[in-house]
């Protein structure tokens, strides 16, 4: 499973400036999905129910806009490549 967090992903969002409506339409994944992971994000901070395949469409999709996941050193990250 990737190592990412509900929070990663909320925070991708932001600093990619999407709503949660155009995230939604890049990635192909329902809005309630994508507002039911935010929401965890800030209660519970884990991906319960979710399936793997849904979040490796976030991720795909975050990467066509630059967007890069990170996590060494027990440390978890977000990146954005600036054009």
């Amino acid at each position: 499973m990737l190592s990412i967090t509900p929070r990663q992903l909320a925070a991708a969002r932001a600093l990619a400036g999407l709503s949660q409506l155009q995230l939604a339409e890049l990635t192909s994944v329902s809005l309630g999905t994508i507002k039911r992971i935010e929401a965890a994000a800030s209660q519970t901070g884990s991906f319960d129910g979710l399936r793997v395949a849904t979040l490796q469409k976030l991720v795909d999709g975050f990467a066509t806009v630059g967007v890069t996941f990170d996590m060494a050193d027990g440390r978890l990250g977000v990146s954005i490549r600036q054009e």
